[in-house]
């Protein structure tokens, strides 16, 4: 008891710091020699109470996470550092961290050299080769523990890193993503050059080394080299813009020597054409046994598929967009097709339509509808609806209804799989809002239930903002930065909040 006192104490005085900080000027103290130093801090608070999604009977388990990134910068130089705390008195055993540093970092930035010491993001082309990146959404954050150095004078760029993958260990998030390296270290050297031929043309390339050793053997296990390399041509004509990027990635297993593993193969493209109104653009990716956890590629998918794979998958898809006088009216129109390679080879085929307008009574509507079909495996329907009406000066009422309808398992035993999303908010002004949800899942067995219902609120206020909900959500699908992934049911309560200064 003594322990979980001295704890709660400490969160509470860590958010009262940042509260007392957030006075009109101490993030801003002058130096003798005329400089400045900036100092920032964000605060993240999230408690909750939730059940087991799986044991509806169970008794609720309480989570207290937290965590707070500080920042100093004076001229050229800046320090930084991300901690969290974490605590549930009735969770799993291993689940409380009374204090856990989990990033630093040290930059140095000139007019033409970046040096990063410490913890670092790492993007290579358009993030098939390699990909650590930050989504709090998900409770991720990836990064490169070490040191990187960046030289870019005019028109030319090239930049080296190397350490180890460091990765959250106390995520503050309702639905974290899974550490990809808890049983094991991962180590990563990596660089990158790009030049402009021209003015319009700019090539690059890039090379990754990583080696995988499991914590239970005192050897790596695996190694991986990626070699890539990109091309990008502006303004080949007016307004059509060229891009490709392709990777190789070969993989050696050293548990019996040095055994090579069939290669990978990781290809983009996109060419553009912007001749306003109209915006087209086709799109093609092409992934062939690229197995490789640290990369982000585009999936070229709408923000309801679940795109698990990766790796083994050709696709091409065609945009078309026009733009109407009214800055708001839009409609659009897309079609994705190709092979899925995992598991067996299957037909992809994915149809969008879409609009955005002015309706009556001054409201703004924005209506999208889709069909997705993984030829004699699946199929999703999926729409939505969503339209905002002004009430009041400042004030908004938006009313949201979604729709998702898959059957998967066509080959063998077909499940089908009904969701239906209603969502109401009231904005009262720019700090405050409230919201209500109701979520109709009728395939869903009795045990699970079939009927969810939720509320929240956010309030902003200067530096503050806070997010409260309480009820119960289906799971479903998440998405966030073009990611989107399946979460488990919620049902509880938390309490988020973020404090900036």
């Amino acid at each position: 008891m003594q322990e979980v006192r001295r704890f709660v104490a400490m969160i509470f005085i860590l958010a009262s710091a940042s509260v007392l900080a957030a006075d009109p000027s101490p993030g801003i103290l002058s130096t003798q020699s005329g400089g400045a130093f900036l100092f920032s801090s964000t605060d993240h608070l999230l408690l909750s109470n939730s059940k087991d999604p799986d044991d509806p009977t169970a008794k609720p388990t309480n989570t207290l996470m937290h965590e707070n990134t500080m920042r100093g910068e004076y001229r050229e130089y800046s320090l930084g550092i991300n901690f969290s705390n974490r605590w549930s008195p009735d969770g799993p055993q291993g689940v409380t961290a009374p204090f856990q540093l989990e990033k630093k970092t040290g930059t140095a930035e000139f007019r033409e050299w970046k040096i990063e010491i410490g913890d670092s993001h790492q993007e290579l082309g358009r993030g098939i080769a390699l990909s650590l990146y930050r989504d709090p959404v998900f409770g991720l954050d990836n990064t490169v523990e070490g040191a990187s150095v960046r030289y870019h004078p005019d028109h030319f760029d090239v930049a080296v890193f190397a350490g180890r993958v460091n990765t959250l260990h106390a995520p503050v998030a309702i639905n974290p993503v899974l550490n990809p390296i808890e049983d094991r270290q991962v180590m990563i050297g990596g660089s990158s050059v790009k030049a402009n031929v021209t003015e319009d043309v700019k090539v690059g390339t890039h090379y990754v080394y990583t080696l995988n050793e499991p914590l239970a053997l005192p050897v790596p296990d695996k190694r991986w080299h990626t070699v890539g390399t990109s091309l990008q041509i502006d303004n080949i004509a007016e307004g059509l813009d060229f891009y490709a990027e392709s990777n190789i990635l070969v993989t050696q297993l050293l548990t019996n020597g040095s055994v090579p593993v069939s290669n990978g193969y990781g290809s983009f493209g996109a060419l553009t054409w912007a001749p306003m109104p109209w915006i087209a653009k086709l799109e093609v990716k092409d992934y062939r046994a690229y197995n490789y956890d640290f990369r982000r590629p585009p999936t070229l998918e709408d923000d309801v598929v679940v795109t698990l794979n990766t790796q083994n998958v050709t696709a091409g898809r065609l945009w078309l967009e026009h733009r109407f006088d009214d800055p708001f009216a839009t409609v659009y129109a897309s079609y994705l097709g190709g092979n899925d390679r995992e598991g067996r080879t299957t037909v992809l085929h994915h149809g969008l339509v879409g609009a955005k307008f002015h309706g009556l009574l001054h409201s703004e509507v924005e209506a999208k509808a889709g069909y997705r079909t993984l030829v004699t495996k699946e199929t999703l329907a999926h729409a939505s609806l969503k339209t905002k009406w002004r009430t009041a000066k400042g004030q908004f009422l938006e009313l949201e209804y979604r729709k998702y309808k898959r059957v998967t398992n066509l080959d063998s035993t077909p499940t089908p799989e009904d969701r239906n999303q209603f969502l109401t908010t009231y904005t009262f002004n720019e700090k405050f809002n409230v919201s209500l949800g109701y979520e109709l899942v009728p395939t869903n067995p009795d045990t699970a239930g079939q009927n969810f219902v939720n509320a929240g609120s956010t309030y902003k206020t200067g530096p503050l903002t806070a997010k409260a909900f309480v009820g119960q959500t289906s799971g479903g699908v998440i998405c966030s930065g073009g990611v989107c992934r399946q979460v488990p049911p919620y049902t509880g309560a938390y309490l988020e909040t973020t404090y900036v200064f």
